[in-house]
């Protein structure tokens, strides 16, 4: 932007917003609190839980790209009990159609996560054995 003058600074910055505007678009891939993935925890009173963002999961991509070409993968971190909702248990990458990341959120457990007690333990085992 090397306007002289304050009119065509402003031309140059509107020149560019519309190519911004015409060129990308926002998709929001996920709501905050939707159900991303089920992950099976270890050790825990409830096997199984839905991993959740505490925000949305928004991309800006060229007006082009389907939403169903970029590659979303879901990156563990831990899965031991107990977890508590505000504890990080994993990570959702989104790229591109080449490879190239686009962005990084992290994922919670939708609820608290209990760590099985040694009488759990020990009542899961007997009711395997019956």
């Amino acid at each position: 932007m090397d306007g002289e003058t304050s009119k065509s600074r402003n031309q140059d910055t509107a020149t560019l917003l519309d190519y911004g505007f015409n060129t990308y678009k926002s998709i929001t891939l996920y709501k905050k609190g939707e159900e991303i993935s089920k992950i099976d925890f270890n050790n825990s009173k409830t096997k199984q839980d839905s991993i959740i963002a505490k925000e949305d999961i928004n991309i800006i991509v060229k007006k082009n790209i389907n939403v169903n070409e970029l590659k979303i993968e879901i990156l563990v971190i831990d899965i031991d009990a107990p977890k508590d909702q505000n504890q990080i248990i994993a990570k959702i990458n989104i790229k591109d159609t080449k490879g190239s990341l686009l962005a990084t959120y992290n994922l919670y457990p939708k609820n608290n996560i209990e760590k099985l007690t040694f009488l759990d333990l020990l009542f899961t085992y007997f009711k395997q054995l019956i």
